[in-house]
């Protein structure tokens, strides 16, 4: 067995003094676990009480409204050519952050572009779904209100300003 020997589960970590070999996912704060924590031999808690809910507040919505409306949001900034081109240049280094698959446009994707758009301002999304690619990127654009900056192959960019604190400063236009 060589010193670097690695498995499925396991990486090694080398340098100096930490020539030990654990198991991927085992890391404070990391998502994969072979096993629930607090547990010793991975058994999954089970609560038995009953859940209490208080009658007095429970809300009644509207029929034909959903349960929970999503926030307003902004309109979609007006941007020239030279202000999209300047957008695209910004956004050829960036991977794709949201990824639209064959069931197209969900709330759920809807929901996932607009947190990627308030935490990143420019957001690259690569398109799966089989169709017009074009028409895609305006329906992206517009349930997410932004602005389509563009589209090459299966690649869109668009850009939504921060609404308190815009870190991207776009070029004035004229």
């Amino acid at each position: 067995m060589s010193p670097c020997h690695r498995d499925s589960r396991s990486q090694y970590i080398s340098g100096p003094g930490r020539g030990i070999s654990r198991p991927i996912g085992d890391e404070p704060g990391s998502r994969l676990r072979s096993r629930p924590r607090n547990t010793p031999n991975g058994e999954i808690p089970v609560s038995t009480a009953p859940e209490e809910t208080d009658p007095t507040e429970a809300e009644e919505t509207p029929p034909g409204t959903p349960a929970s409306a999503p926030p307003e949001l902004p309109p979609a900034p007006k941007l020239d050519s030279s202000q999209r081109r300047y957008l695209r240049s910004l956004a050829h280094p960036l991977k794709p952050i949201v990824f639209v698959g064959e069931a197209g446009i969900s709330p759920a994707l809807a929901k996932a572009l607009n947190d990627a758009l308030v935490s990143h301002e420019l957001v690259k999304i690569r398109l799966r779904q089989p169709g017009d690619k074009k028409t895609a990127a305006a329906e992206l654009a517009t349930v997410s209100a932004s602005a389509l900056c563009g589209v090459v192959g299966h690649t869109v960019v668009l850009y939504r300003p921060h609404p308190k604190d815009p870190q991207i400063e776009l070029p004035k236009r004229g």
